[in-house]
Protein backbone atom coordinates (compact mmCIF):
# COMPACT_ATOMS: atom_id res chain seq x y z
CA UNK A 1 0.00 0.00 0.00
CA UNK A 2 2.91 2.34 0.78
CA UNK A 3 4.44 2.18 -2.66
CA UNK A 4 1.05 2.16 -4.39
CA UNK A 5 0.18 5.44 -2.66
CA UNK A 6 3.65 6.87 -3.31
CA UNK A 7 3.48 6.13 -7.05
CA UNK A 8 0.06 7.77 -7.43
CA UNK A 9 1.58 10.60 -9.45
CA UNK A 10 3.75 8.24 -11.50
CA UNK A 11 0.79 6.24 -12.79
CA UNK A 12 -1.21 9.40 -13.42
CA UNK A 13 1.61 10.75 -15.58
CA UNK A 14 1.94 7.42 -17.40
CA UNK A 15 -1.73 7.48 -18.37
CA UNK A 16 -2.66 11.17 -18.51
CA UNK A 17 0.46 13.26 -19.14
CA UNK A 18 -0.57 14.09 -22.72
CA UNK A 19 -4.17 14.82 -21.66
CA UNK A 20 -3.07 17.07 -18.80
CA UNK A 21 -0.63 19.17 -20.79
CA UNK A 22 -2.90 19.27 -23.82
CA UNK A 23 -5.97 20.50 -21.92
CA UNK A 24 -4.36 22.78 -19.32
CA UNK A 25 -1.31 24.16 -21.17
CA UNK A 26 -2.34 23.57 -24.82
CA UNK A 27 0.75 21.46 -25.55
CA UNK A 28 0.56 19.43 -28.74
CA UNK A 29 0.66 15.63 -28.27
CA UNK A 30 4.19 15.59 -29.71
CA UNK A 31 5.37 18.25 -27.27
CA UNK A 32 3.76 16.49 -24.30
CA UNK A 33 5.26 13.15 -25.39
CA UNK A 34 8.69 14.79 -25.61
CA UNK A 35 8.22 16.01 -22.05
CA UNK A 36 7.41 12.44 -21.06
CA UNK A 37 10.66 11.27 -22.64
CA UNK A 38 12.59 13.47 -20.20
CA UNK A 39 10.67 11.96 -17.30
CA UNK A 40 11.19 8.31 -18.24
CA UNK A 41 14.87 8.84 -19.14
CA UNK A 42 15.74 10.47 -15.81
CA UNK A 43 13.65 7.92 -13.93
CA UNK A 44 15.44 4.99 -15.59
CA UNK A 45 18.91 6.38 -14.82
CA UNK A 46 17.94 7.18 -11.22
CA UNK A 47 16.65 3.63 -10.66
CA UNK A 48 19.89 2.01 -11.82
CA UNK A 49 22.26 4.43 -10.07
CA UNK A 50 20.30 4.32 -6.81
CA UNK A 51 20.13 0.53 -6.92
CA UNK A 52 23.91 0.29 -7.23
CA UNK A 53 24.55 2.84 -4.46
CA UNK A 54 22.00 1.26 -2.13
CA UNK A 55 23.60 -2.17 -2.57
CA UNK A 56 27.10 -0.81 -1.94
CA UNK A 57 26.04 1.13 1.16
CA UNK A 58 23.91 -1.83 2.37
CA UNK A 59 21.01 0.44 3.41
CA UNK A 60 17.60 1.19 1.91
CA UNK A 61 15.71 3.44 4.30
CA UNK A 62 17.82 6.64 3.99
CA UNK A 63 17.36 6.52 0.21
CA UNK A 64 13.61 6.05 0.62
CA UNK A 65 13.37 9.08 2.92
CA UNK A 66 15.42 11.30 0.59
CA UNK A 67 13.40 10.14 -2.41
CA UNK A 68 10.07 10.68 -0.66
CA UNK A 69 10.94 14.16 0.63
CA UNK A 70 12.29 15.22 -2.75
CA UNK A 71 9.24 13.85 -4.54
CA UNK A 72 6.91 15.72 -2.19
CA UNK A 73 8.71 19.02 -2.86
CA UNK A 74 8.72 18.55 -6.63
CA UNK A 75 5.07 17.39 -6.73
CA UNK A 76 4.03 20.48 -4.75
CA UNK A 77 5.91 22.71 -7.21
CA UNK A 78 4.28 20.83 -10.08
CA UNK A 79 0.81 21.22 -8.55
CA UNK A 80 1.31 24.96 -8.09
CA UNK A 81 2.10 25.32 -11.82
CA UNK A 82 -1.53 24.53 -12.74
CA UNK A 83 -2.46 28.14 -12.02
CA UNK A 84 0.34 29.44 -14.28
CA UNK A 85 -0.81 28.68 -17.84
CA UNK A 86 2.22 30.37 -19.41
CA UNK A 87 4.78 28.16 -17.68
CA UNK A 88 7.50 27.31 -20.19
CA UNK A 89 8.23 23.85 -21.55
CA UNK A 90 11.71 23.74 -20.03
CA UNK A 91 10.41 24.74 -16.60
CA UNK A 92 8.36 21.57 -16.72
CA UNK A 93 11.38 19.63 -17.99
CA UNK A 94 13.29 20.63 -14.85
CA UNK A 95 10.43 20.00 -12.42
CA UNK A 96 9.38 16.65 -13.85
CA UNK A 97 12.92 15.39 -14.42
CA UNK A 98 13.81 16.06 -10.77
CA UNK A 99 10.52 14.49 -9.69
CA UNK A 100 11.39 11.39 -11.73
CA UNK A 101 14.84 11.22 -10.11
CA UNK A 102 13.38 11.34 -6.61
CA UNK A 103 10.76 8.73 -7.50
CA UNK A 104 13.56 6.45 -8.67
CA UNK A 105 15.63 7.13 -5.53
CA UNK A 106 12.72 5.99 -3.38
CA UNK A 107 11.44 3.10 -5.48
CA UNK A 108 14.58 1.06 -6.19
CA UNK A 109 15.55 0.69 -2.49
CA UNK A 110 11.91 0.14 -1.53
CA UNK A 111 11.67 -2.79 -3.92
CA UNK A 112 14.79 -4.37 -2.41
CA UNK A 113 13.61 -3.61 1.13
CA UNK A 114 10.21 -5.13 0.43
CA UNK A 115 11.66 -8.49 -0.57
CA UNK A 116 14.01 -8.33 2.41
CA UNK A 117 11.04 -7.60 4.69
CA UNK A 118 9.19 -10.63 3.32
CA UNK A 119 12.31 -12.78 3.73
CA UNK A 120 12.53 -11.67 7.36
CA UNK A 121 9.12 -13.31 7.86
CA UNK A 122 9.88 -16.37 5.79
CA UNK A 123 12.30 -16.68 2.83
CA UNK A 124 9.91 -19.14 1.17
CA UNK A 125 7.26 -16.41 0.90
CA UNK A 126 9.15 -14.10 -1.47
CA UNK A 127 7.12 -15.09 -4.54
CA UNK A 128 3.88 -14.88 -2.56
CA UNK A 129 4.83 -11.44 -1.24
CA UNK A 130 5.58 -10.16 -4.74
CA UNK A 131 2.27 -11.56 -5.99
CA UNK A 132 0.35 -9.76 -3.24
CA UNK A 133 2.28 -6.56 -3.94
CA UNK A 134 1.43 -6.77 -7.64
CA UNK A 135 -2.23 -7.45 -6.88
CA UNK A 136 -2.53 -4.50 -4.48
CA UNK A 137 -0.77 -2.21 -6.96
CA UNK A 138 -3.15 -3.15 -9.76
CA UNK A 139 -6.22 -2.62 -7.57
CA UNK A 140 -5.00 0.84 -6.54
CA UNK A 141 -4.17 1.83 -10.13
CA UNK A 142 -7.57 0.60 -11.35
CA UNK A 143 -9.34 2.65 -8.66
CA UNK A 144 -7.19 5.63 -9.62
CA UNK A 145 -8.22 5.43 -13.27
CA UNK A 146 -11.88 4.96 -12.33
CA UNK A 147 -11.81 7.87 -9.90
CA UNK A 148 -9.98 10.49 -11.95
CA UNK A 149 -12.92 11.35 -14.28
CA UNK A 150 -15.04 12.13 -11.19
CA UNK A 151 -12.42 14.47 -9.76
CA UNK A 152 -11.21 16.00 -13.05
CA UNK A 153 -14.63 16.29 -14.68
CA UNK A 154 -13.31 18.83 -17.18
CA UNK A 155 -11.06 16.29 -18.91
CA UNK A 156 -13.81 14.55 -20.90
CA UNK A 157 -15.38 17.62 -22.62
CA UNK A 158 -11.95 19.11 -23.30
CA UNK A 159 -10.62 15.91 -24.85
CA UNK A 160 -13.76 15.15 -26.85
CA UNK A 161 -14.68 18.64 -28.05
CA UNK A 162 -12.03 21.11 -26.91
CA UNK A 163 -9.81 21.04 -29.98
CA UNK A 164 -12.72 21.33 -32.42
CA UNK A 165 -14.34 24.17 -30.49
CA UNK A 166 -11.00 25.99 -30.28
CA UNK A 167 -10.39 25.61 -34.01
CA UNK A 168 -13.87 26.83 -34.96
CA UNK A 169 -13.72 29.69 -32.46
CA UNK A 170 -10.42 30.83 -33.95
CA UNK A 171 -11.71 30.56 -37.51
CA UNK A 172 -14.92 32.45 -36.77
CA UNK A 173 -13.65 34.67 -33.94
CA UNK A 174 -15.61 37.86 -34.89
CA UNK A 175 -18.80 35.89 -35.45
CA UNK A 176 -18.40 34.04 -32.14
CA UNK A 177 -17.90 37.36 -30.35
CA UNK A 178 -21.04 38.74 -32.02
CA UNK A 179 -23.01 35.61 -31.16
CA UNK A 180 -21.95 35.93 -27.54
CA UNK A 181 -23.38 39.45 -27.41
CA UNK A 182 -26.85 38.30 -28.47
CA UNK A 183 -29.32 36.90 -25.93
CA UNK A 184 -29.79 33.12 -26.39
CA UNK A 185 -33.55 33.59 -26.77
CA UNK A 186 -32.97 36.01 -29.63
CA UNK A 187 -30.52 33.57 -31.21
CA UNK A 188 -33.09 30.78 -30.92
CA UNK A 189 -35.76 32.97 -32.56
CA UNK A 190 -33.45 33.86 -35.45
CA UNK A 191 -32.51 30.21 -35.83
CA UNK A 192 -36.16 29.32 -36.32
CA UNK A 193 -37.07 32.42 -38.39
CA UNK A 194 -34.00 34.28 -39.81
CA UNK A 195 -36.22 36.99 -41.33
CA UNK A 196 -38.00 37.87 -38.08
CA UNK A 197 -37.77 41.70 -38.08
CA UNK A 198 -38.37 42.06 -34.36
CA UNK A 199 -35.62 39.53 -33.52
CA UNK A 200 -33.22 41.21 -35.97
CA UNK A 201 -33.89 44.60 -34.38
CA UNK A 202 -33.39 43.17 -30.90
CA UNK A 203 -30.15 41.45 -31.96
CA UNK A 204 -28.77 44.66 -33.49
CA UNK A 205 -29.58 46.57 -30.31
CA UNK A 206 -27.89 43.92 -28.15
CA UNK A 207 -24.77 43.95 -30.34
CA UNK A 208 -24.66 47.76 -30.18
CA UNK A 209 -25.01 47.76 -26.41
CA UNK A 210 -22.61 44.95 -25.54
CA UNK A 211 -19.90 45.49 -28.16
CA UNK A 212 -20.08 49.29 -28.30
CA UNK A 213 -20.47 49.55 -32.09
CA UNK A 214 -22.85 51.74 -34.18
CA UNK A 215 -26.06 50.27 -35.62
CA UNK A 216 -24.74 49.81 -39.21
CA UNK A 217 -21.70 47.88 -37.93
CA UNK A 218 -23.92 45.84 -35.61
CA UNK A 219 -26.12 44.89 -38.57
CA UNK A 220 -23.06 43.92 -40.65
CA UNK A 221 -21.83 41.71 -37.84
CA UNK A 222 -25.22 40.06 -37.57
CA UNK A 223 -25.19 39.37 -41.32
CA UNK A 224 -21.70 37.86 -40.97
CA UNK A 225 -23.04 35.51 -38.28
CA UNK A 226 -25.84 34.39 -40.60
CA UNK A 227 -23.24 33.32 -43.20
CA UNK A 228 -21.52 30.89 -40.87
CA UNK A 229 -22.50 27.29 -41.82
CA UNK A 230 -25.42 26.20 -39.68
CA UNK A 231 -23.78 22.94 -38.51
CA UNK A 232 -20.84 25.02 -37.24
CA UNK A 233 -23.13 27.33 -35.30
CA UNK A 234 -25.02 24.38 -33.87
CA UNK A 235 -21.77 22.73 -32.81
CA UNK A 236 -20.49 25.89 -31.14
CA UNK A 237 -23.81 26.51 -29.41
CA UNK A 238 -23.96 22.89 -28.22
CA UNK A 239 -20.42 22.50 -26.94
CA UNK A 240 -18.94 25.99 -26.76
CA UNK A 241 -20.14 26.93 -23.28
CA UNK A 242 -19.41 23.44 -21.92
CA UNK A 243 -15.85 23.56 -23.21
CA UNK A 244 -15.40 27.11 -21.92
CA UNK A 245 -16.55 26.11 -18.42
CA UNK A 246 -14.38 22.99 -18.50
CA UNK A 247 -11.32 25.02 -19.53
CA UNK A 248 -11.91 27.39 -16.61
CA UNK A 249 -12.38 24.52 -14.12
CA UNK A 250 -9.59 22.27 -15.40
CA UNK A 251 -6.57 23.83 -13.59
CA UNK A 252 -8.30 23.73 -10.21
CA UNK A 253 -9.49 20.16 -10.66
CA UNK A 254 -6.06 18.93 -11.70
CA UNK A 255 -4.42 20.78 -8.83
CA UNK A 256 -6.77 18.97 -6.44
CA UNK A 257 -5.70 15.68 -8.00
CA UNK A 258 -2.00 16.52 -7.60
CA UNK A 259 -2.60 17.32 -3.93
CA UNK A 260 -4.01 13.80 -3.56
CA UNK A 261 -0.72 12.56 -5.06
CA UNK A 262 1.20 14.58 -2.47
CA UNK A 263 -0.92 12.93 0.22
CA UNK A 264 0.10 9.50 -1.10
CA UNK A 265 3.76 10.47 -0.86
CA UNK A 266 3.29 11.70 2.71
CA UNK A 267 1.63 8.40 3.67
CA UNK A 268 4.68 6.58 2.32
CA UNK A 269 7.09 8.22 4.80
CA UNK A 270 5.95 6.70 8.14
CA UNK A 271 5.46 3.28 6.54
CA UNK A 272 9.21 3.16 5.80
CA UNK A 273 9.69 2.36 9.50
CA UNK A 274 7.80 -0.92 9.04
CA UNK A 275 10.35 -2.18 6.54
CA UNK A 276 13.36 -4.39 7.24
CA UNK A 277 16.88 -3.01 7.14
CA UNK A 278 19.25 -0.68 8.93
CA UNK A 279 19.48 3.11 8.77
CA UNK A 280 23.25 3.16 9.25
CA UNK A 281 25.69 1.73 6.67
CA UNK A 282 28.10 0.88 9.53
CA UNK A 283 25.41 -1.10 11.37
CA UNK A 284 24.43 -2.84 8.15
CA UNK A 285 28.06 -3.79 7.54
CA UNK A 286 28.32 -5.27 11.05
CA UNK A 287 25.14 -7.28 10.40
CA UNK A 288 26.63 -8.60 7.18
CA UNK A 289 29.90 -9.56 8.86
CA UNK A 290 28.04 -11.27 11.72
CA UNK A 291 25.92 -13.18 9.24
CA UNK A 292 29.07 -14.26 7.37
CA UNK A 293 30.58 -15.53 10.61
CA UNK A 294 27.46 -17.49 11.46
CA UNK A 295 27.33 -19.02 7.99
CA UNK A 296 31.00 -19.97 8.23
CA UNK A 297 30.40 -21.52 11.64
CA UNK A 298 27.43 -23.50 10.35
CA UNK A 299 29.43 -24.72 7.35
CA UNK A 300 32.33 -25.65 9.58
CA UNK A 301 30.05 -27.57 11.90
CA UNK A 302 28.41 -29.28 8.98
CA UNK A 303 31.80 -30.23 7.56
CA UNK A 304 32.97 -31.53 10.92
CA UNK A 305 29.78 -33.55 11.31
CA UNK A 306 30.23 -35.03 7.85
CA UNK A 307 33.80 -36.02 8.55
Amino acid sequence: MAIAAFLFIYYTLVAFLVVYFGTVFSFTPAKADALGNWVWAFDAVALVVTGVLSDRMRVRKPFMVVGALGAIVMTVLFALRTSHPHTSYYTFVVILSLLAVFLGIAFAPWMASFTETVERRNPALTATGLAIWGWILRVVVSLLFLGLPYVVTSATPLVENGAQVEALAARYAPQVQTLGAIDPKTVATLGTDPSNASAISTAVTEIQSRLGVPAPVALQRLVAVSKVPKPTLVYLQTYGSTVQKAAAASPGEWRRWWWVAVGGQVIFLPLIFLMAGRWSPAAAKRDEEENARRVAAELAALGHATV
